[in-house]
């Protein structure tokens, strides 16, 4: 099963799975440690314990969207790398 912290590419991946088959996604979240603007849970369970794994259903179009602004915000912050070599390339 997938959690939170699933790579990118499984999560995109998945939710094109249950895009497909019109099924809602379940993902585990891990304790109270749920990634910042995570989407919210179209099913929300109540964990067993406070802070415990707990599997919650999503919109599998919300994940995808979820993972498109990881991927954006992550292209529009350029590397320590490329701003060393633009720096190289000004002088």
């Amino acid at each position: 099963m997938l959690t939170t912290e699933s790579p990118h590419g499984e999560l995109a991946a998945a939710a094109l799975s249950h895009l497909l088959a019109n099924t809602s996604m379940p993902v585990l979240v891990l304790g109270d440690r749920k990634p910042v603007n995570f989407p919210l849970p179209t099913k929300r369970a109540a964990p067993a314990a406070p802070g415990a794994d707990t599997v919650q259903e999503y919109r599998p179009l919300a994940i995808l969207e979820y993972v498109h602004s990881l991927v954006s915000a992550a292209a529009k912050t350029p590397s320590a790398s490329t701003e060393a070599e633009h720096a190289q390339e000004c002088r």
